[in-house]
């Protein structure tokens, strides 16, 4: 009971921790200098390390995360350790964000001849991890943390992040298929066998 009290005393403590990452692959990405310009890093570099060049040096203290407890305060992590990103919503702004098709029991879906795609942004179902696309990274960062600290509800985003794209029926000519074919054959020939074939 203790332990489970403790757990989500943790979970709930690092709710307020936000980590913002660039891919290693994206060859246009913001650099944490940038980010930090806009987004300042909020976290105490004295005691989690010191931000030097872009690149967060070791911490100074072993369990430096438990420095954070009972902080009243929201976090923005730039380059941050690992043991927090383990702890921490995250953020990573990649190249693009591939287009994925929005799950059919949600509000989004496939209707009728169309089907919606998510674009831009990707947030998992725990809204804890997010990716954003490099193009106005400014806007869309800003808005997935706004976003994210409102519990991903739809009314706390700006972003249009779903499209619409309508997909085309197929028709099919049903004359020129096998079966149509045997069956036009069956009734021809029963038509030239009247009296001269016998039934069996």
């Amino acid at each position: 009971m203790i332990e489970q009290f403790l757990l989500s005393a943790v979970v709930l403590l690092f709710s307020s921790h936000y980590t913002i990452t660039t891919s290693e692959a994206c060859f246009d990405c913001p650099s944490v200098d940038m980010i930090n310009y806009i987004f300042p890093d909020t976290s105490n570099q004295q005691v989690s390390g010191e931000i030097i060049n872009g690149v967060r040096q070791t911490a100074q203290m072993k369990n430096h995360y438990e420095w954070y407890t009972y902080k009243d305060r929201t976090y923005y992590w730039l380059d941050p350790p690992v043991d927090i990103m383990s702890r921490a919503k995250n953020i990573r702004i990649e190249n693009d964000v591939a287009p994925y098709k929005i799950p059919i029991n949600s509000t989004n879906s496939v209707d009728g001849s169309s089907v919606t795609f998510g674009v831009n942004r990707w947030v998992n179902d725990r809204c804890n991890e997010a990716v954003i696309s490099r193009a106005n990274w400014v806007i869309m960062l800003g808005d997935t943390l706004n976003y994210m600290k409102n519990g991903c509800k739809p009314e706390f985003t700006m972003m249009n992040t779903y499209r619409d794209y309508e997909v085309p029926r197929t028709v099919i000519d049903i004359t020129s298929s096998y079966h149509y074919k045997y069956q036009q054959w069956v009734e021809l020939s029963k038509l030239k066998c009247t009296g001269i074939c016998k039934e069996y």
